[in-house]
């Protein structure tokens, strides 16, 4: 059997269940609808400061309150029905997270040092972060055999297109961001759905029935 074989099924199963789709929609939807609401508040009134310095707090919040969530439906609703396996992180991927790290480090200190001197990109926030989910759904896609995750990413280039033509500006990031996230959300809870019904709980007589089929 070929390793990496084994491992695209294993990592095909773990997605199967449609939790990491409505964890991931979720997240992205609170965020982008937490700071929309923060974009229509005035800047420089109280409740524009309070709201700048509660996003940042609640975003936190929010972050480990879904980390425990995930955790415990996954415990509850999914490894009595399937198992799981734990792959150990490969090198290249560790490497890969601090690279993106230090990326994005780079770009923020690149942003505020020459932030004058940088092109004014605002109009085309929303097709660039369209373009970004929906290369990441895309890829998810075809690596992982998906085709639901290609339909959602024409969705998102769909969604960038929209605020383009609304001119959306910089909330064209988050309108794509919420949008993009609740599709995914949606899309978890089906496939979640589906998969309640089709996976009935692993118990001793259930594999005494497997090994005699």
């Amino acid at each position: 059997m070929d390793p990496n074989q084994a491992r695209e099924r294993s990592i095909r199963q773990a997605f199967e269940d449609g939790v990491e789709e409505i964890y991931i929609g979720l997240f992205a939807l609170v965020m982008g609808a937490v700071y929309l609401v923060a974009f229509t508040v005035p800047k420089g009134s109280t409740l524009g400061q309070a709201m700048a310095m509660g996003a940042s707090f609640f975003q936190i919040v929010f972050i480990l309150l879904m980390i425990a969530t995930r955790k415990r439906i996954k415990a509850t609703y999914v490894f009595p029905r399937t198992g799981y396996v734990v792959f150990r992180r490969a090198e290249w991927q560790k490497w890969t997270v601090v690279a993106f790290a230090l990326a994005s480090m780079a770009i923020a200190l690149a942003f505020v040092v020459w932030r004058s001197s940088l092109p004014d990109l605002t109009h085309v926030a929303g097709p660039l972060a369209a373009l970004i989910m929906g290369g990441s759904l895309l890829w998810g896609g075809i690596a992982y055999k998906y085709p639901h995750l290609t339909w959602l990413a024409g969705f998102s280039v769909l969604l960038g297109v929209a605020t383009f033509i609304a001119d959306a500006k910089a909330a064209g990031m988050l309108w794509v961001l919420a949008g993009i996230g609740l599709a995914l959300a949606l899309s978890g809870a089906l496939r979640f759905r589906v998969f309640l019904k089709t996976h009935p709980i692993i118990t001793a007589q259930t594999i005494g029935e497997d090994q005699h089929a």
